[in-house]
């Protein structure tokens, strides 16, 4: 039974070994994204430094992360030299908290973009930049933006209706011709009790 059970080690020990070798965790020490599929250069088992290991990322997914990150890599067949990325993480600056359900999109730097229960989206940052060829739509039963200044470059058109607070109590400035039903506000006249035109508005 002894000599038996030592003939089989022999056998399923090079099995073994090569079973071990065909998933590892490894270090990224450099990423090289210039190419069709991402490259990365790590540092594995025993000091080994795998070079050009390609890293499989997701269709419709971008990522693009920093040295120092931890991936595990898969060897098909338990070659060595045919070593590819499966997943790559950064614990670093990964968010943690939330609830479970949650998921989303984050940088290094600390912006993220979380979905989160009851339909809510969660985007914090310091800008946001939209570049769209045709148009943007928003319907919405109320549309709410908390700014101190907003600025419109372009025709601006309000179909339904406006309200403003300002016209009770601040300021409309205008620096070209402001308008109200096809009437030009600096420009216009009334007439006095005498059924007399009036003079134009002028600058107090």
């Amino acid at each position: 039974m002894v000599e038996f059970a030592q003939i089989a080690n022999k056998l399923l020990t090079p099995v073994k070994r090569r079973m071990q070798l065909m998933v590892d965790r490894a270090i990224v020490t450099t990423v090289n994204n210039s190419l069709t599929r991402q490259n990365l250069q790590l540092i594995a088992l025993e000091g080994e430094t795998p070079n050009n290991v390609e890293r499989f990322v997701n269709y419709g997914s971008i990522s693009y992360p920093p040295d120092g990150s931890e991936a595990i890599v898969v060897c098909p067949g338990a070659n060595r030299d045919a070593m590819v990325a499966v997943a790559v993480d950064h614990k670093t600056t990964r968010p943690q908290g939330g609830e479970q359900g949650d998921s989303g999109l984050y940088h290094l730097e600390g912006h993220l973009f979380i979905l989160t229960k009851d339909g809510l989206f969660n985007l914090s940052g310091k800008k946001l930049n939209l570049t769209l060829e045709t148009e943007v739509v928003i319907t919405t039963p109320k549309h709410t933006i908390n700014a101190d200044e907003t600025i419109f470059n372009g025709k601006v058109v309000v179909n339904g209706g406006m309200e403003s607070q300002s016209l009770k109590s601040g300021d409309i400035n205008a620096t070209k011709t402001l308008k109200v039903a096809s009437v030009d506000v600096g420009k216009h006249s009334h007439l006095d009790a005498e059924d007399r035109p009036t003079k134009a508005p002028t600058a107090p």
